[in-house]
């Protein structure tokens, strides 16, 4: 169910983005109504769809956001989104951009990372799993989430001015942007610079022969389903058949699906 959701909005934008000439109408306002439309008569939830006006959204996500699903206060279709074309064929290629990290919170809202892409800027400047994030370019966690809050709830006043928040910390588009980490390891401080950039993502991040208990054991640490997957899962499958091992471990657990 929710690949066929996130599929369905990628058809999205590459048939109604401009950079497909089936249309000949490219205006923002026509991308909407076409997408408005196919969601009408695809979207899982139609039924629930609500009556909205296309032409006042000025870019698709934004209206997408608002066409998910909720049963009441609770989304529901928590997977649908818009990317550009360009986007969707540098995933599947495995072209990557920014650090190369993911974060997760504890119970007590503390910030980890929980992985680093090999050969990442993230993994030049030495960033790790397990490292809490203190600051970002001089900002606490708890300062950008308290920015985050004011920024939301102050938004339509007078004289507002935004704070910085995790939106504006630094500038994800920018190559080369330098973005200051300051990191808790073994109850010590670490300070260093990711520079954003581009880097590949591999499929297969590791791939290994195991003696389980003698039990000769192949393991396959897939992170994506992307194209390189094929050729990176001959090769191990290659390998695993020369060594003739007789179990498999096959580790999804960061395997976005």
């Amino acid at each position: 169910m929710k690949k066929k959701v996130f599929v369905l909005f990628v058809f999205f934008l590459i048939f109604t983005g401009c950079e497909n000439k089936v249309h000949e109408e490219c205006s923002q306002e026509a991308i909407n109504r076409r997408a408005y439309s196919y969601m009408q008569d695809w979207y899982l939830w139609y039924e629930h769809l609500p009556v909205i006006d296309p032409s006042k959204y000025e870019t698709l996500r934004e209206m997408i956001v608002d066409l998910r699903y909720h049963d009441g206060e609770r989304l529901v279709d928590r997977f649908s989104t818009a990317v550009r074309k360009v986007a969707h064929d540098d995933y599947y290629a495995g072209r990557r951009y920014g650090m190369g990290t993911s974060w997760k919170r504890d119970e007590e809202s503390n910030l980890f990372i929980t992985f680093v892409y090999p050969e990442s800027p993230a993994d030049e400047a030495g960033l790790k799993r397990g490292q809490q994030i203190m600051k970002i370019n001089g900002y606490t966690i708890e300062e950008l989430d308290e920015n985050a809050r004011y920024n939301n709830e102050n938004a339509g006043a007078s004289g507002f001015e935004k704070k910085t928040d995790w939106s504006n910390v630094y500038n994800a588009e920018n190559e080369g942007e330098p973005v200051e980490m300051v990191l808790l390891e073994e109850g010590k401080e670490l300070t260093t610079t990711v520079y954003l950039g581009n880097f590949s993502q591999k499929s297969v991040l590791k791939s290994l022969i195991l003696d389980n208990n003698g039990t000769k054991t192949g393991y396959i640490n897939l992170k994506a389903f992307i194209t390189p997957s094929r050729d990176e899962l001959n090769e191990a499958f290659g390998h695993f058949k020369e060594e003739n091992i007789e179990e498999l471990i096959l580790d999804l657990r960061y395997n976005g699906g």
